[in-house]
């Protein structure tokens, strides 16, 4: 098959890129109202305020991810372009071992300033217990919530468009399942729900590194993580965090309005539903990866 990057036809080649992430952003949505759901089984509002509380927490971890994802995915479809698949593998690398790090910082800091983040995040005494329990088990997962929210954008950059898809897919359909398990069967709450995500994420995160190993063992230099290729120089650091602060800025302005933490379940719905229609956003890859090798966007066939 022709490589998404190499389709003449760009209608064909965004529709490739589009339609697999529409799925994803599908399957999200799901999941977003089904975890509303079970966790509204408990029937205490302090357990549902609770998760509320920490949805802005479990955002800035996923935010992190994306300054690796976004920047790196971007880098790596200009290298390619360039054809310089060796240094889009070092920055691969690079991107999976910087979350992998700040994921286990995020876990260390988070566990130990468990208490206080809680009443950061607006905790009271009624529900203080209930926040805690749930980012206890999202801090412990942490890792794992980086990695596979930042794999998603790195493989869409490589082009494994199918694999992204299907990790993403993984992840929430694992999650929905043991929502029900955890929450309905045995009763666990708040750190049910938690500890669902975080088996999820790490479900997609073991599917996103079984693939780069794959790949690897079939002598793609686009996946290797051996770290003996973690070389990182300023350059690249500079390139992969000067663009993916910006989008992480712009995603996180989005929730510095009063009253946005009992408003925010509602808007991430609604925006979930505009993302899977204006699902042109995928083009991404190609808008780095064309003007790189000197050509324009592939034209539709006449």
């Amino acid at each position: 098959m022709t490589s998404v990057f190499e389709e003449k036809n760009i209608y064909k080649a965004i529709l490739r890129v589009g339609l697999p992430a529409m799925l994803g952003q599908l399957t999200t949505l799901i999941y977003n109202i089904a975890d509303t759901f079970f966790v509204s089984l408990t029937k205490e509002p302090a357990a549902i305020a609770a998760v509320t509380l920490c949805a802005p927490v479990l955002l800035i971890i996923m935010s992190a991810a994306c300054v690796f994802g976004m920047g790196g995915s971007s880098v790596i479809a200009r290298l390619l372009g360039e054809g310089k698949k060796e240094e889009s593998g070092t920055t691969m690398n690079f991107c999976v071992y910087g979350m992998a790090a700040t994921g286990l910082i995020t876990l260390v800091l988070g566990l130990a300033l468990l208490q206080p983040l809680a009443v950061i995040s607006g905790a009271d005494a009624d529900n203080i217990a209930h926040t805690c329990a749930y980012l206890k088990w999202i801090f412990i997962g942490a890792p794992f919530i980086m990695l596979a929210n930042g794999f998603v954008h790195l493989f869409r950059a490589a082009g494994l468009i199918r694999e992204s898809t299907i990790g993403l897919v993984l992840g929430n359909v694992v999650n929905m399942v043991l929502d029900y398990v955890f929450i309905a069967i045995l009763e666990w709450g708040t750190a049910g729900a938690a500890l669902a995500t975080s088996l999820g994420f790490l479900c997609a995160s073991v599917y996103y590194l079984a693939c780069m190993i794959r790949e690897g063992h079939r002598g793609s230099q686009l996946m290797p993580l051996n770290p003996k290729h973690f070389s990182p120089n300023p350059v690249m650091i500079r390139s992969v965090i000067s663009i993916g602060i910006p989008g992480v800025v712009i995603l996180n302005n989005f929730w510095k309005l009063d009253g946005v933490i009992a408003a925010q379940p509602v808007v991430e719905t609604i925006l979930t539903v505009i993302c899977i229609i204006m699902y042109v956003k995928d083009a991404k890859p190609f808008h780095s990866h064309h003007p790189a090798d000197k050509q324009t966007l592939p034209r539709s066939a006449s």
